[in-house]
């Protein structure tokens, strides 16, 4: 077996660990990164499905994420507004699917009501903890000892409500699948 010595060793090739590993690098580390894909990226993903070029993983840059921007930069690439107008479409489970406008798919009002509540308990959560610090957060342990599917499920019994949090949580990336345009 051939051994391979590094300061660091980065667990995956997203836009995060490719930007800790060029910082370090910078400083004069050596590093190893680790990648459990084929390819590099991360959730950071643009695919071909049935003949069309989409954006399949996480492909939102927030205004305030300034080091994924900055590695956008240096890697020469583009972003560009998210295209909001007109209609979006949602394909059911059911295989049904139905045009709609705003920014909460058309599920049934309980479902909708607690897709709703879904996300303002993680815009709350997300609004208490330090990006810097995370671990100092007093449920830290806990929420670091489970996965998002099983905190979903304690959360709530609505099968529709946690699969379009997921949904939304991963870009649309399990719809896209499952759908097959």
């Amino acid at each position: 077996m051939t051994e391979i010595t590094r300061d660091v060793v980065i667990v995956g090739a997203g836009p995060t660990g490719l930007r800790a590993a060029a910082d370090l690098v910078a400083q004069g580390v050596t590093v190893a990164v680790l990648e459990a894909r084929d390819r590099v990226g991360g959730r950071t993903w643009t695919d071909t499905v049935d003949g069309a070029r989409l954006e399949v993983g996480g492909q939102w840059v927030s205004p305030d994420q300034d080091a994924l921007l900055a590695t956008l930069d240096e890697l020469g690439l583009d972003t560009f507004d998210r295209y909001r107008a007109g209609e979006s479409v949602y394909i059911a489970k059911s295989g049904e699917l139905a045009r709609f406008t705003g920014d909460i798919f058309p599920v049934a009002a309980e479902t909708e009501a607690e897709i709703v509540r879904l996300i303002a308990l993680l815009d709350e959560l997300a609004a208490e903890l330090d990006p810097d610090r995370p671990w100092e957060h007093p449920r830290a342990k806990e929420l670091d000892s489970v996965t998002f599917e099983a905190w979903l499920a304690a959360e709530t019994d609505d099968a529709e409500a946690r699969d379009n949090i997921v949904c939304l949580s991963e870009g649309g990336k399990a719809q896209i699948d499952s759908a097959r345009f």
